[in-house]
């Protein structure tokens, strides 16, 4: 081993075990003089310099080369070294290595001479602290899909359905379940245990016939529409048996009864369809950029595709892997049938339902122009929510849409739309509302209430005795905000939940008493979310000029950007309204301010970044405020002059923000610093600064 790499190793350790000792002195509350005396902080002190020497002769760096302050490049070198030499360990007299990456343990070797094949694999341990921890990291934000590499099994499911797809004599697309290679002949008998749960069902049928009623019609529909075709001579294919249950919700009117195919049921091997079939990932736009876009429609609307998933046919050959059992009565023979569409609960469904109604906007984009680039741009899944800028597009849209989509054997239903003219051609039962009183509709999980065009909140959660960390991650995942609106709620949320953490509470431990009263309070306050609305729309009549303006700031607990729209009527109207927002809490190791605020600035050019394409408006400026000088000093020098940690995310800034402008905002008058601390529910409807921005 390099003598360097040693002595670098044994210092290391050596810092580790004192650095160690000192925090158990402090930890347990020792005096100062206690905690110099016991720990010799003078040896501490030399051991890393020591440290610092030897890193820079090992990786060449520059003697006048300071590390002292750059914990990052620290971390860099010692993770460098870890992958080279340290934290070994050897198995097999030496013949296998254990070595401890950031991943895990990378095993690799030669076994005993009678195995011919050398193996290398990497194991991973996760659990549900660092699945949740991954929430918080510092640098999150979701990627736009359509940039991101498509993975081998997302090509070959691609390649797939454009080899294997057709269309019947009436438009409808039969496709092709994407395998694994050879991977129906892993399945194992599943017959047997499909029908002891079926036999649970009726178990529970028997004792309430409202559900028994609406179970049976429910199976009864999808025999008279085709959807699934009995099977009288059961043959020797190979076949998966897929087991059903139900979801009842008697207080929905539409539909208080679900059947759920639980395609990932195992067989007698372990295996089980959804093991074996390929899901082809997402190749439609994320809920955030469709509730943007949303958001700039004069005259928006609506609508779902009826029964979307079972008006496409599988290809028959492959129908016995979609079988299942049913009897009408407890005591009355099973019979077997067999689904013949696209079963909800495969996980190939969402990808095969998408790329046919991408595949049908292709092949009628010449009769439907503006009807397929909706269907390709505002869809998820089977929802369309899209809009246009005069009342005459929107009913030519309208009609437009559900021509093309006929074409495919698709119809569509629950209109909504912001303007009553749109339904004059249509039947009331074609216009739902999800709350008759209220008025309002979800869209894509948002509340919208269309007359007053506005984007509203609903949410209840009631205080508790006792709760434990995992119920309270539920509670605040029920604060769904995809755009970020109530996104100073949602901080303070985010606040207590890292707070758990260094109460260091395992996940089914009740909140000690002080934590609790904390959380309660919160509580009391939430439901002055329900009464904070909205405007759908973000621009203005007559507009003549566009801009964009984005803030950011942070603090020790939390960090945010925020952008606003600005519009500039003919007659010189200015009007300002929130677009969105993001916000992340400051990571639990310890960073300077100015550096969360440089996290903070990052956040926001990605954010504008994300949102410019989006909203696609012809913008006339874009300005990104900070009220941090040091930020502001960073970005204008080269990245190569600054450390580390700065250096890498002022690229990151300069190379996203090249065409806009960075300015300085004072602190009272920057709307990020209330995303920034955080804020209750009351406290936010009436906080004109958030909702409007600053005086421009």
């Amino acid at each position: 081993m390099n003598p360097e790499i040693t002595a670098l190793n044994r210092l290391r350790g050596a810092l580790r075990q004192s650095v160690t000792k000192l925090e158990n002195y402090i930890k347990q509350g020792a005096s100062e003089n206690k905690v110099v005396l016991e720990t010799k902080l003078t040896k501490v002190d030399t051991i890393r310099k020591k440290l610092f020497d030897l890193q820079k002769r090992y990786y060449e760096l520059p003697p006048e080369t300071d590390l002292t302050e750059t914990d990052e490049a620290i971390e860099q070198m010692e993770t460098s070294l870890e992958e080279m030499e340290a934290d070994k360990i050897r198995l097999a007299n030496g013949n296998l290595i254990l070595q401890e990456s950031e991943l895990g343990y990378v095993e690799s070797g030669k076994l005993t001479t009678e195995v011919t094949s050398n193996y290398c694999c990497v194991a991973v341990e996760t659990n549900l602290d660092n699945a949740i921890k991954e929430f918080f990291e510092i640098e999150s934000f979701p990627t736009d899909s359509f940039d991101s590499t498509k993975s081998e099994e997302e090509k070959f499911c691609e390649e797939h359905f454009l080899k294997t797809h057709s269309r019947t004599k009436s438009g409808r697309y039969i496709v092709s379940l994407p395998m694994k290679e050879n991977a129906d002949s892993v399945l194992g008998v599943s017959r047997e245990n499909v029908v002891k749960r079926l036999n649970g069902i009726w178990n529970k049928l028997n004792t309430n016939n409202t559900l028994a009623t609406l179970y049976k019609a429910f199976l009864q529909e999808y025999l008279d529409l085709g959807h699934t075709q009995q099977i009288i001579d059961e043959d020797n294919t190979k076949s998966y048996y897929i087991p059903h249950h139900c979801i009842y919700k008697p207080e929905k009117t539409t539909t208080p009864l679900r059947v759920v195919f639980d395609a990932s049921a195992k067989t007698a091997t372990g295996q089980s369809l959804n093991s074996i079939l390929l899901n082809g990932g997402s190749i439609q736009d994320d809920l955030f950029s469709l509730v943007t876009r949303f958001r700039t429609h004069k005259y928006a609307f609506s609508a779902d595709i009826q029964k979307m998933y079972r008006q496409i046919l599988v290809e028959p050959s492959q129908r016995n892997l979609q079988r299942i059992v049913w009897k009408e009565t407890n005591n009355s023979p099973i019979k077997i049938y067999e689904l013949n569409t696209v079963t909800y609960g495969t996980v190939s469904a969402p990808f095969l339902a998408m790329r046919v109604l991408k595949a049908l906007a292709d092949a009628e984009h010449q009769d439907f122009p503006e009807a397929a680039k909706i269907i390709s741009r505002d869809m998820y899944m089977d929802d369309i929510l899209s809009g246009a800028t005069s009342l005459t597009s929107e009913k030519r849209l309208q009609a437009d849409l559900s021509k093309l989509l006929r074409r495919g054997g698709f119809e569509l239903h629950k209109w909504v739309s912001n303007h009553p003219a749109l339904f004059n051609d249509i039947s009331t039962s074609e216009y739902s509302f999800e709350d008759t009183q209220s008025n309002t509709v979800k869209a894509l999980g948002m509340l919208w209430m269309p007359q007053p065009d506005q984007l509203t909140f609903k949410v209840s959660l009631k205080n508790k005795d006792s709760l434990t960390k995992r119920e309270v991650l539920s509670q605040i995942a029920r604060l769904y905000d995809p755009l970020g609106i109530i996104g100073p709620v949602t901080a303070k949320a985010k606040i207590f939940m890292q707070s758990l953490w260094l109460q260091k509470l395992d996940w089914n431990d009740n909140l000690p008493t002080k934590v609790l009263q904390v959380w309660n309070d919160f509580l009391v306050k939430l439901p002055g979310v329900n009464e904070i609305n909205l405007p759908r729309y973000i621009l203005s009549e007559d507009v003549t000029k566009i801009e964009l303006h984005g803030f950011s700031d942070a603090s020790k607990r939390a960090y945010g950007a925020v952008i606003y729209i600005r519009c500039v009527t003919h007659s010189g109207l200015i009007q300002t309204k929130l677009v969105c927002s993001k916000s992340r809490v400051s990571p639990l190791k310890p960073i300077t301010v100015p550096r969360l605020e440089l996290s903070a600035s990052l956040l926001l050019a990605r954010l504008m970044h994300k949102i410019v394409p989006v909203l696609d408006l012809p913008l006339d400026k874009i300005c990104l405020w900070t009220d941090s000088k040091i930020v502001l000093a960073w970005l204008n020098m080269q990245p190569h002059m600054l450390k580390t940690f700065v250096s890498n995310r002022v690229a990151k800034i300069q190379g996203l923000c090249s065409n806009s402008q960075w300015r300085h905002v004072s602190s009272k008058c920057n709307p990020a610093d209330v995303l920034s601390r955080g804020a209750d529910a009351k406290d936010l409807r009436d906080n004109d600064l958030w909702w409007q921005g600053p005086e421009f």
